[in-house]
């Protein structure tokens, strides 16, 4: 390594030797009553080190920017997420494709400021990640939500409503209790069972969220708060609020006392000592007792991310062990638990996330950027304090911490990677057009599960067959897609496929079509969804006269190869039997029966070689006296159901002798239609918006004219969870 030739960096090098000799001294020393340091991360040398080395984030290291002009350095960091605690994002760039996560405040479940604040990013920012609170169980003065577990419930299920119905393909994640201590994990419960006791149904998460730190919760053989003051309860589970501070408190992790290091011995683990605030083992500890909490309440096939990890005393404080809190120490700490968490001993088949190869852990954000002088955390502090007279990015502006971060991130984090996954490719039920064939629009959904956001332009093709090389269609995105989707399909592409012949068929759609994305996995992004044509097999049938004869003509049905013509001359109602004639093409010349006394009905249908089995056309009579005509005989419907983009759409054969349809909607199947929903002109309807919303939907359908209105088609409906469809 050559010598640094600033002032500073020759002052942060000397910082690191000091910390080597503080790990060799101290925390690893044989006098040392709790040890749990290994060797702090070596930095490579900054001099050949810069800026633009580190372009797109690792979406596995988030950063808290307290510091908003400290945004654009995320990329110097090598950083792909960041929170502000805050819910709309700072006008700073991060310059890497840096993700922003949401977060919702509130003070007793009272959101500050109001929800309505994030209307635009729901639209301008789909499939963001929104986290609801924060230590929400923290009822501290400077800090925390200060929500009971009820209200926290109440409020919770406020937000995800209001987020999913703006926006389906946006994650919700709880907000971070300040630890995954016993007090705190009961806190958890009592929001899990307050929600289900409020609304009958488990709380619905899709991502969770904790903070992870060492700080003890009472006093030493006491009830009295210290530093973490208590979770929020319920009073009305006790006779007073102390009595409810008592029974919670007694659950808590206790303070040493800061001074006597035989207290750190403590058989029952129930005491947090000085000297433990930077214990990996207590950081694994809490996230093993986090994640047992989430395979108990069925929720191991869930992300986890921790949106605050780091130490949070200052370097006035020494632990029991006469060790004091410096950068060097923190640096250290940072390297234990990224190690951690980078770790096969961070993977668990029993309660890890199967999505993530079984890491207890997805993502993880250190605290912080810059907190200004006075706040916990600022040997932490990524950003010295005078960064913003930095050129936006300048190495230069790290801290001793903040180079160790980036030099972590840069050497020894798992490979930044792209890996675009299928998601689900939809399934299709159209109807064919009078020319006999039909056409289908297509989408499929698929997400980022690398680490690092996309930087170029790439394409989705739908494909006709397995080889992929009949391309349907092709659309091209070129804005970044976000790493760390974690199973969460947050884009969707879409295609019109034309003259599809009827019958079943199966699509094939590939991301990254071009390959021009380096990816870790492709075996992944290819996915297949099925389009059925149903054959439009009924004809219109119409009849003219021509001197004495009826001449009968009909649509052409493209797949017919004859049509089975049927006559009565008694009943206009009749039921078919043999047919009249067999003629092809569509037309027939029914001679001299316009001077016969009488009358005479028809209808056609396509021959389908004596089976039957095809719909009647109208009918159509022939008179040998004056008559006024009426109606044609309407069909009943026959509708199907499917989803487009977000909206019910309900489809049905046209029918000519109607003039309009009504569409009929119910909450609960098989109710008499008392209520018509919508009236249209054409044979398809369209719900929108009702994929979204939480509830069932029930649909049929009449067809209407002048004089009459059929009985309600079948019925078809639209559910809020899976089904298995009967007959």
């Amino acid at each position: 390594m050559k010598l640094p030739n600033s002032p500073k960096k020759l002052v942060r090098l000397l910082i690191l030797m000091a910390g080597v000799f503080f790990l060799l001294n101290g925390v690893i020393g044989e006098t040392a009553v709790v040890s749990h340091a290994l060797a702090i991360t070596q930095s490579p040398d900054v001099e050949e080190i810069t800026a633009e080395e580190i372009v797109t984030g690792n979406c596995r290291y988030g950063v808290y920017a307290t510091s908003f002009p400290g945004v654009p350095w995320l990329s110097t960091l090598g950083s792909g997420w960041y929170v502000t605690y805050n819910p709309t994002p700072p006008s700073q760039n991060p310059g890497n494709g840096a993700e922003f996560v949401y977060t919702l405040r509130m003070a007793g479940g009272v959101f500050n400021p109001p929800l309505s604040t994030i209307d635009d990013d729901l639209v301008n920012n789909p499939g963001a990640l929104y986290l609801v609170g924060n230590e929400m169980e923290v009822n501290f003065p400077t800090s925390g939500d200060k929500t009971t577990p009820w209200d926290y419930a109440a409020a919770y299920k406020q937000a995800y409503d209001y987020i999913k119905q703006a926006d389906p393909t946006a994650r919700v994640a709880v907000g971070a209790m300040s630890m995954a201590t016993p007090l705190r994990l009961d806190y958890m419960s009592e929001v899990w069972d307050a929600y289900l006791d409020l609304y009958g149904v488990n709380m619905p998460v899709d991502v969770w969220n904790v903070h992870i730190y060492i700080l003890s919760e009472r006093y030493l053989g006491s009830v009295v708060e210290h530093w973490a003051h208590f979770p929020m309860g319920h009073d009305q589970y006790y006779s007073n609020y102390a009595a409810s501070l008592n029974a919670y408190l007694l659950r808590g992790k206790e303070f040493s006392d800061g001074s006597t290091a035989s207290l750190c011995w403590d058989t029952s683990d129930n005491i947090y000592c000085l000297a433990e605030h930077d214990s990996p083992e207590i950081i694994k500890d809490q996230i093993v007792a986090f994640r047992q909490w989430m395979k108990d309440h069925g929720q191991q096939n869930k992300p986890l991310i921790l949106s605050e990890i780091a130490l949070l005393h200052d370097a006035s404080t020494w632990d029991e062990n006469g060790n004091q809190f410096f950068e060097p120490r923190v640096s250290n700490f940072l390297g234990n638990v990224y190690g951690y968490l980078e770790s096969e001993a961070a993977k668990d088949a029993s309660l890890g996330y199967p999505a993530d190869e079984n890491r207890l852990v997805q993502q993880w954000s250190w605290f912080s950027l810059n907190v200004d002088p006075g706040w916990q955390g600022r040997l932490a502090n990524l950003l010295v304090d005078d960064h913003t007279s930095y050129p936006d990015g300048d190495i230069n502006a790290l801290t001793s911490v903040g180079l160790t971060h980036r030099n972590w991130v840069l050497n020894n984090a798992s490979p930044s990677s792209f890996d675009l996954q299928a998601g689900t490719a939809t399934n299709v039920e159209t109807e064919a057009g009078s020319n006999g064939f039909g056409s289908a629009e297509l989408e499929v959904s698929f997400r980022n599960n690398g680490t690092k956001t996309t930087n170029q332009s790439y394409d989705v093709t739908f494909y006709k067959d397995a080889a992929l090389t009949q391309p349907i269609a092709t659309q091209t995105f070129s804005d970044g897609l976000s790493g760390c989707a974690w199973g969460y399909d947050t884009y969707k592409a879409t295609a019109v496929w034309e003259n599809i012949p009827p019958g079943t068929h199966t699509y094939w759609a590939k991301i990254d079509s071009g390959d021009v994305l380096s990816e870790v996995n492709t075996a992944n992004n290819v996915t297949t969804g099925t389009v059925t044509v149903n054959a439009n097999l009924v004809p219109f049938l119409e009849i003219e006269a021509q001197g004495n004869n009826a001449w009968l003509h009909w649509t052409d049905i493209a797949t017919a190869t004859r049509y089975n013509l049927f006559r009565d001359s008694s009943n206009p109602y009749f039921s078919p039997g043999t047919a009249y004639d067999n003629p092809f093409p569509p037309e027939y010349t029914d001679v001299n029966v316009l001077i016969n006394p009488g009358a005479y009905y028809y209808a056609v249908r396509v021959d389908d070689n004596g089976l039957a089995t095809y719909p009647l056309s109208n009918r159509v009579g022939a008179f040998s006296f004056g008559i006024v005509s009426g109606s044609a005989v309407m069909q009943v419907p026959q509708i199907s159901i499917h989803i487009v983009n977000n909206d019910v759409v309900i489809d049905w054969s046209d029918d000519a002798a109607a003039t309009s349809f009504n569409v009929f909607r119910q909450d609960f199947p098989y109710l008499p239609d008392a209520r018509t929903h919508a009236t249209v002109i054409s044979s398809s309807f369209t719900d929108p918006n009702e994929a979204q919303v939480f509830a069932n939907r029930y649909y049929r359908v009449t067809g209407v004219n002048s004089t009459d209105q059929t009985v309600p088609s079948n019925q078809v409906g639209k559910f809020a969870f899976q089904i298995v469809a009967g007959s």
